[in-house]
């Protein structure tokens, strides 16, 4: 039995961020061994956000767009993003990025391979792959069963955000490649919060996507008829031709998801809490998470800190997911509201988490507060057991804008 410092079950975005951030910290000398069942070369997801700060990854970032669009049916929003540029990075140059950087290192090993079995005894902890046993003094986990999840969710949300895009390319210019659309909401809603998502990469090539906050996906045929009748009644496009398909799906819940899985075994990335339930967003989040343990692992030899108390936004995600699961045609006037009447540096700060309470008192004062009020007698005075969605499981092929 193979035995190492630091085993990351797990080599996509978290998996790497660790590997590569435990590369750069004094612990650079310790052995680790990255288990994952795909070679990781191909780019089966994308990951967007907002910054104002250097990262690791700014030269892999392929696309900054230096302003947002925001559309309903109170009128279209254009906002500046000079300070908080939304950017783009593909999970292909990502994976090439972050393996060139750990190349470098003879201690860190790659294997490609299923992943089994991951648990711990009184001495250490282990993971079986491809029915071989490897133990370490620390096992860093992104793998995780939404099966399991869910049937020990309880009275816990459970919804999905669920996608299908067209990347196309027209014959002639038809996009603002400085401004991406965030949302817009000017698409019949249907008992769900529904909107689309564009990203212009040059005058006349996009990604136009129809994004669903649901229980049920739906079936292709009818994300299709509503990307097709948006591109040519809302963009105006009629000659175009489809480059490429996107389609997915990223579980929203209020579950509590805890990064201790044992003694010696440390869940990371989606499987450790790290996605926001209410947007999907999840990269830089990911980055804090993995940076932070290894700062704890450098100074106690442990990866546990307490976290910053963020029981308030939990609470405003618990009550989102209400509304989304039980009132969904009324969020399009809650994001409405919200973009409408606050300043993107403030939105992007509130779903970010990194707001203040007066802060997010001014922004609920300019959201439709019935709909909440009915959301919190839903939740707290009145109890329902939340019928849980379907579990989606993503095909390899498929890529992930988030």
């Amino acid at each position: 039995m193979k035995s190492y410092d630091f085993i990351i079950a797990g080599g996509g975005c978290a998996g790497l961020s660790m590997a590569y951030y435990l590369a750069k910290s004094n612990l650079s000398g310790a052995s680790v061994l990255v288990i994952d069942r795909d070679e990781k070369t191909q780019n089966d997801r994308t990951w967007c956000f907002w910054q104002n700060k250097t990262t690791a990854f700014d030269t892999i970032v392929s696309k900054t767009w230096q302003s947002i669009r925001f559309a309903g049916t109170r009128g279209t929003r254009i906002f500046s993003t000079n300070h908080q540029p939304y950017q783009l990075i593909r999970s292909a140059d990502f994976y090439a990025f972050t393996k060139a950087a750990l190349q470098e290192h003879t201690n860190v090993t790659f294997l490609q391979a299923d992943i089994s079995q991951v648990g711990e005894d009184e001495h250490s902890a282990w993971v079986v792959a491809n029915g071989e046993r490897y133990q370490a003094q620390w096992v860093f986990n992104s793998c995780f069963n939404w099966r399991q999840w869910q049937a020990e969710a309880g009275a816990h949300h459970f919804l999905v955000q669920h996608f299908r895009g067209w990347i196309i390319e027209t014959a002639k210019p038809a996009f603002e490649p400085q401004t991406a659309t965030l949302m817009d909401f000017r698409t019949a809603q249907h008992g769900h919060a529904r909107f689309m998502y564009v990203l212009p990469f040059s005058t006349n090539h996009a990604l136009v996507e129809y994004t669903i906050f649901s229980p049920e996906t739906e079936p292709v045929e009818r994300y299709e008829t509503v990307l097709s009748q948006y591109i040519q009644d809302t963009l105006g496009v009629e000659d175009y031709t489809i480059v490429e398909t996107e389609q997915g799906a990223i579980p929203m819940t209020d579950m509590r998801l805890p990064e201790r899985a044992g003694q010696r075994i440390v869940r990371i990335g989606t499987a450790g809490g790290a996605v926001k339930p209410t947007t999907g967003y999840a990269f830089l989040r990911i980055q804090a998470q993995t940076q932070r343990m290894v700062r704890q692992l450098e100074r106690t030899g442990a990866p546990w800190s307490k976290s910053k108390a963020r029981s308030r936004f939990r609470f405003y995600d618990r009550l989102l997911l209400n509304i989304l699961q039980h009132e969904g045609e009324q969020a399009r006037g809650i994001f409405e509201a919200l973009f409408q009447r606050n300043e993107l540096h403030t939105i992007f700060s509130f779903l970010n988490e990194e707001t203040n309470l007066w802060e997010e008192v001014r922004i609920f004062a300019r959201l439709p507060i019935g709909v909440f009020l009915r959301a919190l007698w839903r939740v707290y005075v009145q109890p329902q057991r939340v019928k849980n969605a379907p579990v989606w499981y993503p095909a390899t092929n498929e890529r992930r804008w988030i």
